[in-house]
Order: structure tokens, then sequence, then C-alpha cells
């Protein structure tokens, strides 16, 4: 996805992420645990052309499990927690502006025995509780 965005638009960002506790390719670090399931787990996939990625924005866990609680909630849209850590990403990442796309690349069925199914974490300093939900559009 990121390199046919490129070959539209060369000035495309393309910003990975990573869970700040594992973080392999920003601070190479080798272990470590985290609960986005999916991402992270101390290897990167062949798949993945590092040579296109602009930025790596680290994702703490709870967060990225808040923000998919907000969505559910104020969206009616049961993603993942690596869905809600791609949203966080794409707003962390969002200095200028500019036009964002993200992927919600899981849903919500396989988590219903983890912390996502847990009340909102209404904590203040919790980034994901710093965004107001507006809007969205399925493209």
């Amino acid at each position: 996805v990121g390199r046919r965005l490129k070959d539209y638009n060369p000035d495309s960002m393309i910003i990975a992420l990573e869970p700040s506790t594992l973080s392999i390719l920003k601070m190479g670090m080798e272990e470590g645990s985290h609960m986005i399931e999916g991402i992270g787990d101390d290897f990167i996939p062949g798949i993945v052309d590092e040579d296109i990625i602009d930025d790596i924005v680290l994702i703490d866990d709870f967060d990225a499990i808040n923000m998919s609680k907000r969505i559910a909630r104020e969206f009616g849209l049961g993603i993942g927690i690596s869905s809600g850590a791609n949203f966080l990403a794409s707003v962390l990442s969002n200095d200028d502006d500019r036009i964002i796309a993200t992927v919600f690349p899981d849903d919500n069925k396989k988590y219903i025995t983890t912390k996502l199914s847990e009340p909102i974490d209404e904590n203040p300093e919790l980034i994901s509780n710093k965004i107001k939900l507006l809007d969205f559009e399925v493209i």
C-alpha cells in the first residue's frame, strides 16, 4: 500500500507504528511484551520495505485499547486493538493538517477476553482521551 501511495503521490508520508513497549525499528530493542496483537512481535515481515517508511510512531498499549473502545462507543465500529493503534498513529503523525488515511485491519470479535472488553479508561493522561472524534469516512 505504501509503495502504491508513493507511486501516486511521491510526497505521501508512510508512517509505521510499533508498540512503545517493544520498539524494534525505532529503538533497536529485541524483546518485550505488549498487548497490540499482530504487530511488533520482535520481527519485521519480509513484505515491509523499510526504505519507504518516513517515520515510526510509538503507541502505548493502553492508549490503543482505549482508542478502540472509544471508536466503538462513539461510532459503533467494532475495531480491534491494532486498528485503535493505527488511528492513534495517524492522529499523532498529522502535524501539518494533511489528509490522512489509515487502515482498520481487524475487528473486535477475537478480543472478547482481553482488556478491550473492559470499560473505557477515563484517565485524562491517556492520549486517546485527548482526541475529539468528529466523523469518519469509509473509502
